[in-house]
């Protein structure tokens, strides 16, 4: 083969490797309508796990707890719709 023959070759190659070896520019974070479809699943697999656990006596230690993490949850549900 001659040389001129080899360099269309050649430089096909050169630029298949080139875009092989860079990352490719990728979607960095969720869209807004993700994080919320996300958020509303979550809320709605707590819920459902929630109805299938039997009643559960508590003190008012736990149930100062769970307000904490209602609180925590509520405030990351606002945040993420914000």
């Amino acid at each position: 083969m001659s040389k001129t023959r080899n360099r269309p070759i050649l430089a096909v190659a050169l630029l298949l490797v080139a875009a092989l070896a860079c990352n490719m520019p990728r979607r960095a974070t969720p869209s807004a309508s993700e994080l919320v479809y996300t958020a509303a699943a979550q809320t709605q697999f707590a819920q459902q796990t929630l109805v299938a656990q039997p009643p559960v006596l508590v003190d008012d230690d736990q149930r100062s707890r769970v307000r904490l993490v209602y609180l925590h949850l509520k405030c990351i549900c606002y945040l993420v719709q914000n």
